[in-house]
């Protein structure tokens, strides 16, 4: 759900090799990790209440998205 408060969960398309990094508001990057599941489950408990860039970067392309931690 967005907003989220403990667990940010990612379903892809596919299970190709990605990278997925979290940056807050002013860039700066706060979690990256390289996957090739489906479905990926981040642990956000740490991050402070804000607004935050998820992009997935994958051999077909890039894409963000936004989330809220609450």
């Amino acid at each position: 759900p967005n907003p989220a408060t403990t667990t940010l969960n990612i379903e892809t398309q596919n299970d190709n090799e990605k990278t997925i990094s979290v940056t807050d508001m002013i860039g700066q990057e706060v979690m990256k990790i390289n996957s090739n599941e489906q479905l990926i489950s981040l642990q956000i408990t740490y991050l402070p209440a804000g607004t935050y860039f998820i992009t997935i970067i994958e051999n077909k392309g890039v894409s963000t998205h936004q989330f809220i931690k609450k």
